[in-house]
């Protein structure tokens, strides 16, 4: 038989196929997601003064559970750059509860992050209970670097309201 010459193909390839335009819709798809996926991490951290207040809450209900299992009483009390928990002990002789110079810890707040206006100290009785101060407390945690601030509230029951939510602790 005799051979036929290569015949060239009679399409035009004027277009994309619908396979290649699915290759780059997903390969755009996954590039997007990525990008997507890394700006939720910049952008989805807590702030200095964010962390400072969250670190505030946890070492607050320390405290508080301090109080609770060791039937004492603990104070928080705020410096402008960081604070101290404080185990407190009854002194019969005055009939009331003295810090027995045993901090149990201190906490420095992360640079730029201080406490501003008035920083009242806090003490939980061993109910769990805030004695002082005698109403609601509002310690205020402010970043001096770009004028961002937050505010933790201790009700009079000891629960502790953190800063961006109304749910309590």
């Amino acid at each position: 038989m005799p051979r036929r010459p290569f015949k060239e193909a009679t399409r035009s390839s004027d277009g994309f196929s619908l396979i290649e335009v699915l290759v780059a819709v997903i390969m755009i798809g996954i590039v997007g997601g990525f990008g997507v996926s890394r700006l939720r991490v910049a952008y989805g951290r807590p702030t200095a003064v964010q962390r400072g207040a969250l670190e505030l809450v946890g070492n607050l209900r320390v405290a508080r559970m301090l109080a609770i299992s060791h039937d004492s009483h603990y104070r928080v009390v705020p410096s402008t750059s960081s604070y101290q928990i404080q185990r407190l002990t009854f002194d019969s002789g005055t009939n009331s509860w003295i810090n027995a110079g045993t901090d149990v810890r201190t906490v420095p707040l992360t640079s730029p992050v201080i406490f501003s206006g008035a920083t009242p100290s806090i003490e939980f009785d061993s109910r769990g209970l805030m004695v002082q101060p005698t109403a609601t407390a509002t310690l205020n945690l402010q970043d001096t670097a770009v004028q961002n601030a937050r505010q933790v509230q201790i009700r009079l029951s000891g629960q502790i309201v953190p800063p961006s939510a109304g749910t309590l602790y």
